[in-house]
């Protein structure tokens, strides 16, 4: 009996530490907080948390033994951490079983907000604010640096990134880093609520030149960072001078429902599995003149979904969509709104970079052959809203397996190729399907209700409704393309945040519309603007 009883509790204390039921929150306050405190409290607060420069006494006790699976680090809102205490390099990892993407369960370790414990009138983001100057630590100039698994991120501002001139390392000088590597660092991990901005750098004259200050992690394909995503976030550059950085570099393999403006890229990724639901605006213009920019670029992935995007107002000479597949994948992109762009820049289908394992194509840096591309139900403004005159989908690489072109909407004055749809790169043998797509030009479109004026951009209720092809038998078609687009997020300028989609999307059932909206929704709103 007394053997029965032990082994009883033995299994109980099991279960409890696996379940994270003896999790600790440890509380950090730069400005009323001490190392010498135990951290248990709001009323004993850590100055800094585990892994700041810095750090010393118990909060040092503590970053040796590493923080337990399920554990709290909780940052006192309304407080700012300046450049003494960045770069904070975190380590340490939960132990979650986690749907994917991102980290759920018990065994997540969360480092973010208690919404009842802050200083002032009212609650707001715990800061990391560089001051505009370089930061020390355990990483070159990273404000942020996470090296674990099984991690949350959640409702933290950050601010003040500079970058100096000369030859700088990747991952160097960047606001986030998810740590890289093989097998598998970065994985596992949620980026939410967070507020990327007020970044600068030296003059290109000095030597500076464009970096991925953003947000940064694994470049491989596939994708190191397994299962971490990046969503509800808002990376913006209002408050700079609007000329640089690129929101997202490498990782994270899921992107989702962010807001990205004012930079020169929005993202350019590879190995990435989903980007879906953003709102991608006012992208270009780099004060690095040997620079390209971009809204989405991906470089090389296997299986991917571009989806429910709204992409807009781009500078002079950048890409909307760049998508590179690898041979024997597949990348689906539908229900994407794209408008005021470049002229010829707005959505290219191209060869994956050079990558584990492909064929090269001679000594040009890409590979020999590409895989298929799906574009369903877009709605594409084809160029600047002053004159869109470029073909829908841009000179389509010569090694794609195929290019399936179906519902999409496109709005522009050419004619040739193939009624202004699709053109091809000299000497292609790549195999075209297209189907039920409209070609209008603007004059046209707006005659018809099609304006970039609507509150949803090019939204009407004329030929494209019901005139599309019903693509629920096609082979591989993901389950979010039955339904109508998202059309990226909806904003609360003042208090930095995405609030959901713009659009609640809607079952397209067995009556398809062409482009992105379903033309059957209720009369928009009139208090709400894509931003």
């Amino acid at each position: 009996m007394i053997r029965r009883v032990t082994q009883l509790l033995i299994l109980i204390v099991t279960l409890s530490l696996t379940s994270g039921a003896w999790a600790t929150t440890y509380y950090i306050d730069w400005v009323s907080g001490a190392d010498t405190n135990d951290g248990l409290t709001k009323s004993t607060p850590w100055k800094r948390a585990p892994g700041m420069v810095g750090c010393s006494d118990n909060c040092l006790a503590k970053k040796t033994a590493v923080v337990q699976p399920g554990d709290q680090i909780i940052l006192k809102g309304g407080v700012t951490w300046p450049n003494a205490a960045l770069g904070w390099y975190w380590r340490g990892s939960g132990n979650a079983t986690t749907s994917s993407p991102g980290c759920s369960g018990s065994g997540c370790i969360y480092i973010g907000v208690d919404e009842t414990w802050f200083t002032g009138a009212s609650w707001s983001r715990p800061i990391l604010d560089a001051g505009g100057a370089v930061v020390t630590g355990d990483a070159v100039n990273v404000l942020l640096y996470l090296r674990g698994n099984y991690l949350i991120v959640d409702n933290i501002e950050i601010k003040g990134m500079y970058w100096p001139a000369g030859t700088l390392s990747y991952g160097s000088h960047t606001n986030v880093v998810i740590s890289p590597g093989s097998p598998g660092w970065g994985t596992n991990i949620t980026l939410k609520n967070l507020y990327i901005h007020g970044w600068s750098h030296d003059t290109y004259a000095n030597g500076a030149k464009q970096r991925s200050c953003g947000v940064v992690g694994d470049t491989a394909t596939p994708n190191n960072n397994v299962n971490t995503i990046l969503q509800d976030s808002v990376i913006d550059g209002s408050d700079t001078a609007r000329d640089s950085c690129s929101g997202v570099f490498g990782s994270p393999p899921y992107i989702v429902n962010n807001l990205f403006r004012h930079m020169a890229n929005g993202m350019v990724v590879n190995g990435t599995v989903k980007i879906s639901g953003n709102t991608i605006t006012n992208i270009g213009n780099c004060f690095d003149p040997t620079a390209h920019t971009n809204a989405i670029e991906v470089n090389a992935s296997n299986d991917i979904e571009i989806s429910n995007n709204v992409i807009a107002n781009l500078g002079s000479g950048t890409v909307g969509i760049w998508t590179a597949t690898n041979a024997g994948y597949t990348a689906t992109i539908f229900n994407n709104v794209i408008y005021d762009t470049d002229i010829s820049q707005y959505f290219n289908v191209a060869a994956p970079v050079v990558n584990g394992g492909c064929a090269p194509k001679g000594t040009t840096g890409y590979c020999l052959y590409a895989g298929t591309t799906n574009i369903y139900n877009n709605t594409i403004e084809c160029g600047p809203d002053s004159n869109p005159t470029g073909i829908g989908i841009a000179n389509i690489n010569v090694s794609s397996a195929e290019v399936k072109i179906i519902n999409n909407h496109f709005i522009t004055s050419a004619i040739t190729p193939n009624d202004g749809a699709w053109s091809v790169a000299s000497g292609s043998t790549t195999t075209i399907t297209a189907n039920n797509n409209i070609v209008q030009s603007k004059s046209i479109a707006n005659a018809q209700g099609y304006t970039l004026s609507n509150k949803y951009p090019f939204r009407g209720a004329g030929v494209t409704v019901g005139a599309g092809m019903d693509l629920q038998s096609l082979s591989g078609i993901p389950s979010a393309a039955l339904s109508s687009t998202s059309c990226g997020v909806k904003y609360d300028e003042l208090n930095h945040r995405v609030i959901g989609n713009y659009i609640t999307p809607q079952l397209r059932g067995t009556n398809w519309d062409i482009g992105a909206y379903y033309g059957r929704y209720p009369a928009p709103p009139t208090s709400l603007s894509i931003q």
